[in-house]
């Protein structure tokens, strides 16, 4: 049992889904419980259905930086491919130029994951830097790659 699933606030899914339902089910750590956590269903109904499972059950369903900057590179690959964005794009800053850069990596849906409604403005801090301390240092790896020539290099 790993601390970063078990932490009120991660979003979770389950570790051994038994249907392709479970597989993508997400949900919400809201209480730690000895050996088990309660979770919160993310979805959009007005009461959210909430369950305790052993704490061994469910796994963090966040990315790594790293995680999420590989997916950022590859769709960036895939839009130069498809000459949306030019191979001599010098920045991650300069994708904005001819993108929303700021979507690549599914990082939309991310931010639905993680900033979902909140009871104080302090709790909506709590999830705005979360997500900030996944995608932040994710452009930054992708600034570093294009910048060492990342867009040009072949693979």
């Amino acid at each position: 049992m790993g601390m970063s699933n078990t932490t009120p606030g991660t979003i979770v899914k389950y570790a051994n889904p038994q249907n392709a339902a479970e597989a993508q089910a997400r949900f919400i750590v809201k209480e730690e419980r000895g050996e088990r956590v309660l979770i919160e269903f993310v979805c959009d109904l007005p009461i959210r259905p909430t369950e305790c499972v052993p704490a061994a059950d469910v796994v963090s369903a966040e990315p790594t930086a790293e995680q999420l900057a590989e997916q950022m590179k590859a769709e960036i690959r895939t839009d130069v491919a498809a000459g949306t964005v030019p191979a001599t794009v010098s920045s991650f800053a300069e994708l904005h130029d001819y993108v929303d850069a700021n979507c690549y990596g599914g990082t939309e849906e991310l931010f639905d994951q993680l900033v979902t409604e909140s009871e104080t403005d302090q709790e909506h801090q709590v999830k705005l830097d979360k997500l900030s301390a996944i995608m932040n240092p994710a452009m930054d790896i992708v600034d570093a790659w294009i910048k060492a020539g990342g867009l040009t290099a072949t693979e």
